[in-house]
């Protein structure tokens, strides 16, 4: 099966992550160092955000993320400041 195809047998492709790709999960700090895990496979879960950002966000930081669910427990148990910016191309 081609996968570069937009459709495939008369429906729309998912978007989004799906249980095959790999999820990983990118900063910057305020000094522009990067910092990159793999975070599992698919939708990142709260507990899989937690296990890579976990340690790595100062109370008070102020963190930058697109309208993902699973960002704002370890943004509150970091006591970090949160400004949410949504996807490109998602509504």
């Amino acid at each position: 099966m081609n996968t570069d195809l937009p459709h495939g047998y008369g429906q729309a492709r998912k978007r989004g992550l799906s249980s095959q790709q790999l999820c990983i999960a990118v900063g910057i700090d305020v000094f522009k160092n990067p910092y990159a895990v793999v975070c599992g496979h698919g939708k990142p879960s709260t507990r899989r955000i937690r296990d890579a950002f976990g340690g790595h966000i100062a109370k008070g930081a102020l963190v930058v993320h697109e309208r993902e669910c699973a960002h704002s427990g370890v943004i509150r148990d970091a006591g970090a400041v949160s400004k949410s910016y949504p996807r490109p191309g998602i509504p």
